[in-house]
């Protein structure tokens, strides 16, 4: 079997849409996804990260990236807040060794 190159975190920006839903971007791989709600955005997500990375059907299920917050580092002043997530798959490593 081929080992799937996946990363263990995966910056994501997400913004609210002008006309609504929500948009997350992944600026390291240039690539977004949108959805009108911030519960299917985490799978909008999901499946965008398997097409990319080309993840076959038979891992969806267990691999699965979950949002967590980033925290800027204190020493930044945001002028305008930015809401960042990291998605993290904790079972990656395990699954492709």
């Amino acid at each position: 079997m081929n080992k799937l190159r996946l990363p263990t975190v995966i910056k994501v920006k997400v913004v609210k849409g002008k006309e609504g839903g929500y948009i997350a971007e992944m600026p390291e791989y240039d690539m977004h996804t949108e959805s009108d709600s911030l519960s299917g955005l985490d799978y909008m997500i999901n499946d965008l990260i398997y097409a990319y990375f080309d993840v076959p059907k038979k891992y969806w299920g267990k691999i699965w990236y979950r949002a967590q917050e980033a925290r800027p580092r204190p020493e930044i002043v945001l002028k305008k807040l930015l809401q960042y997530q990291q998605f993290i798959s904790t079972n990656s490593r395990e699954l492709f060794r």
